[in-house]
């Protein structure tokens, strides 16, 4: 196709010289779609209730969890029939570690481990 100068136009669907369309070329740090690399999931484990020496999945150190006791849908539901039962004492489960749950955490990088309920 030429134009009305006498140049010949090329459109971008139109094959060039041997029958090739042109390499598009892409920015330096990127990679086209389908070349990711794979993701790692890691799943966290019943831990116990009781800190565990391990090595930590996230920053590869040998460590003892850190317990942290966190209320949990169990410690509601106790603290509901307490209520119902017997209301003066509906809030103990909140100051007893065996109605909550325990969760590990790494005392280096803080990643989560995994839990207890």
């Amino acid at each position: 196709m030429w134009n009305m100068h006498g140049n010949r136009v090329m459109h971008m669907n139109q094959p060039i010289g041997n029958g090739m369309q042109p390499a598009y070329s892409m920015q330096p740090g990127l990679q086209p779609l389908g070349v990711m690399p794979p993701a790692v999931i890691v799943q966290p484990t019943q831990m116990g209730k009781v800190p565990r020496v391990m090595e930590c999945p996230a920053c590869h150190e040998q460590i003892e969890t850190n317990v942290q006791h966190e209320t949990s849908m169990f410690t509601h539901l106790v603290a509901l029939v307490l209520c119902i039962c017997f209301f003066p004492v509906a809030c103990v489960p909140y100051c007893i570690k065996t109605c909550k749950s325990a969760n590990h955490y790494c005392p280096k990088c803080g990643a989560f481990l995994g839990g207890q309920n």
